[in-house]
């Protein structure tokens, strides 16, 4: 058995606009395996949430995917139809969606949520009602005999995530999507919610794509992080060693803005300038206009991915060219 969970394929997904087309997925590559947490991470608008809602195909706004193969266990998923989807989502593919306040039913109570997901599989409800407070007794709930009687705003923020994790983990799916679920937590339950999802990783032994638009969280959670930019990856590696060497000026730029103990009293750096405009196809790096390594070939050509090892690519023109941990970065290395 094959090791790789999920491969997705130079996958595009677009939304209509107004006047034109969006493309907010541009060509997206990358696998998942059993076991393995991977980190989407990129500034908001970077195509993170629209490419995970395009592996579930749950995509608003009249979103479609216009091309690529998203290979699950084996199976492209892509050709399937709604109904065939409704035997993946949730039971194969569970997701974590932000914000768990405008999630959850307010007029429902947590275990009558969590049960929800459990009655396609023909269990009693007594039955049902035993799983749910065993998944919230999981996922670190006080008292979850007297918890599912409860609803979403008897809740603090930290346990109404810990019980959208819940509910996605009621039908054991062997991959989990996590959108931000760490957003607008405070430290303290931030690291809580990390925890719990790698002993959850570690409990079913299941794959999980985390997106986040923290280099910080993901550093500590995820095994490799995937950067996206205007709908692409514009860089890949593990951990470990997307910090130790990152290569593209956009992660860099990105962990220039990380709090640090190591910076206090230094001014965090942000990235100048904003996004391209997605509705208009690009001739050259879509980050060219942002870059303070610019040169005429990012305006004119699309960089293609470069590998620096076996497992970390990035598409850039200037990959080796450029040392940022180096505290004297700039054209040393004969940029240009």
């Amino acid at each position: 058995m094959s090791d790789i969970l999920l491969d997705v394929q130079n996958l595009r997904t677009c939304f209509p606009g107004k006047k034109k087309v969006i493309h907010a997925v541009n060509g997206v590559s990358f696998t998942v395996g059993y076991g393995e947490i991977l980190g989407l991470v990129g500034e908001s608008g970077s195509g993170k949430s629209a490419t995970c809602r395009s592996i579930i195909q749950l995509l608003p706004f009249g979103g479609r995917i216009i091309e690529g193969k998203i290979i699950y266990k084996g199976d492209d998923i892509v050709k399937k139809s709604e109904r065939g989807m409704r035997t993946i989502r949730g039971r194969e593919i569970g997701m974590i969606f932000q914000e768990p306040m405008n999630t959850l039913n307010p007029v429902t109570t947590i275990g009558e949520q969590i049960q929800e997901t459990l009655r396609n599989k023909g269990t009693s409800r007594e039955q049902r009602k035993k799983r749910a407070i065993e998944l919230l007794r999981l996922v670190n709930i006080p008292s979850p005999d007297k918890r599912i009687y409860e609803y979403p705003h008897q809740f603090s923020g930290g346990m109404r995530q810990r019980a959208m994790i819940a509910i996605a983990l009621a039908s054991e799916p062997k991959l989990l999507i996590a959108d931000e679920p760490t957003t607008a937590l405070d430290v303290t339950i931030q690291q809580q919610i990390m925890k719990l999802l790698l002993d959850i990783r570690n409990h079913f032994h299941m794959g999980i794509i985390m997106i986040t638009h923290n280099l910080g969280v993901a550093s500590q959670i995820c095994d490799t992080i995937a950067v996206m930019y205007a709908g692409r990856i514009v860089e890949k590696a593990p951990a470990s060693e997307l910090f130790l060497n990152p290569q593209h000026p956009y992660t860099h730029g990105l962990m220039q803005s990380i709090p640090s103990a190591d910076k206090k009293g230094s001014k965090l750096v942000p990235i100048a300038g904003h996004p391209p405009d997605l509705s208009v196809e690009l001739q050259g790096c879509p980050f060219a206009e942002r870059c303070p390594y610019c040169m005429d070939k990012c305006i004119s050509e699309m960089p293609v991915p470069s590998y620096i090892t076996e497992k970390h690519s990035c598409c850039c023109h200037l990959v080796g060219k450029l040392d940022f941990l180096n505290t004297n970065v700039g054209r040393s290395k004969e940029v240009g």
